[in-house]
């Protein structure tokens, strides 16, 4: 990364951030100063209704990375300084990224001032505990919290300790995945250095930047065509994976239509704008969709709660068009019989939880914005 000066006339990191997921990729070129991140341009694939193989989906992937790159350069290009992208960051989510996190703890026989290489060996000591992760494919490692004596802190160092907890995310890569992807943003940003990561890590430390840090929550992470599902609990992941994304349900309300179109009357619909018979015609689907998503996603997080029952915050991550109609969806439909609580879930969305409190400039999507979150806390650790 490099320190450079663009016409919003603040110093800060130049990089690119790349969200990928099966079947979409968006990218972002950013100014992050580790207060906040300014989005100078971005870019995202073509969303398409036409159902593809998983081999099909890694293929297609140079190709959607391409398409939503030379977006976001040519809008680089043309309203900012041309300086080469020296740092790309690569968020890849589940399926094709997988990540477990692991407890390591050390225990003292008296009163013994903590140090980081405490936090070290309990870090790699969470690394052998990883049995779910290839570690040959192996993308990110770190450790995401740290308890001293049962209580969570930011800082350790010298603190006198009995017991000290350290909670690590680990992530590997499917070797395909991650080498169309190297190549694909090694072509658009030549001179670039590849940082990666996962998508769960991404949520993880963007929820941990928010008001619900320390509340335990229920995350849906959709991305285009699958949505990972993942209970964080004090740092801890239950997950699964829905093959059910944003191109399934629009396919769903299409009736025909385009995806952008149908995307546009559920905007419109939302704004109480639209009642010609497009719209008529997908409110309704809309309403027929809602027992096969309930269906769906009551399974899945049915499983999750026979185990042990689910958080009431729901934190839902979807494209923005379908953020309204979704968060009144996991309110109404009934699901209490899985929340602690019993009780309905409290929907929450990035901006909801005050993401633009961090990121100005160019809108993103909101998993891009999640990413762009990450980028920004990591330059201010």
């Amino acid at each position: 990364m490099v320190d450079m000066t663009f016409g919003y006339g603040g110093k800060g990191k130049l990089s690119a951030i790349a969200d990928i997921g099966v079947g979409g990729v968006s990218l972002s070129i950013v100014q992050t100063s580790g207060v906040t991140s300014t989005v100078l341009a971005t870019g995202r694939s073509v969303l398409s209704f036409e159902p593809h193989t998983p081999e099909q989906s890694v293929g297609m992937l140079a190709a959607q990375i391409k398409e939503a790159g030379d977006l976001a350069l040519s809008q680089y290009a043309a309203h900012h300084q041309k300086a080469p992208i020296l740092s790309v960051h690569a968020v890849i989510h589940a399926p094709w990224v997988h990540t477990q996190t692991v407890r390591a703890a050390k225990r003292f026989e008296s009163d013994t001032p903590a140090q980081d290489s405490h936090v070290a060996e309990l870090a790699k000591a969470g690394l052998a505990l990883a049995t779910e992760i290839d570690q040959s494919r192996l993308i990110e490692a770190s450790v995401t919290r740290i308890e001293v004596n049962g209580y969570r802190t930011k800082r350790h160092e010298n603190v006198r300790v009995r017991t000290l907890d350290a909670v690590s995310l680990i992530s590997d890569c499917e070797a395909d995945v991650k080498s169309a992807v190297a190549s694909a943003l090694g072509a658009l940003f030549p001179v670039a250095k590849i940082s990666w990561r996962s998508g769960a890590r991404a949520i993880a430390a963007f929820v941990d930047d928010t008001d619900l840090s320390d509340t335990d929550v229920l995350i849906i992470d959709m991305s285009t065509d699958t949505t990972h599902v993942i209970t964080l609990r004090k740092g801890l992941f239950e997950q699964s994976i829905v093959p059910e994304g944003v191109r399934t349900i629009l396919a769903r309300l299409a009736g025909g239509g385009l995806p952008d179109a149908t995307l546009g009357h559920i905007r419109m619909l939302e704004r109480e704008a639209c009642s010609n018979e497009a719209c008529e015609a997908v409110q309704s689907a809309m309403a027929l969709a809602e027992p096969d998503l309930a269906r769906i996603f009551g399974e899945c997080i049915g499983k999750m709660a026979a185990v042990r029952h689910v958080p009431n915050d729901l934190i839902l991550i979807t494209h923005h068009d379908l953020e309204t109609w979704l968060g009144r969806f996991f309110t109404r439909i009934d699901f209490t019989q899985f929340t602690i609580t019993t009780l309905p879930f409290e929907v929450h969305t990035p901006q909801s939880l005050g993401i633009e409190n961090w990121i100005l400039g160019v809108p993103q999507e909101s998993a891009l914005a999640v990413d762009t979150a990450l980028v920004n806390i990591e330059a201010d650790s």
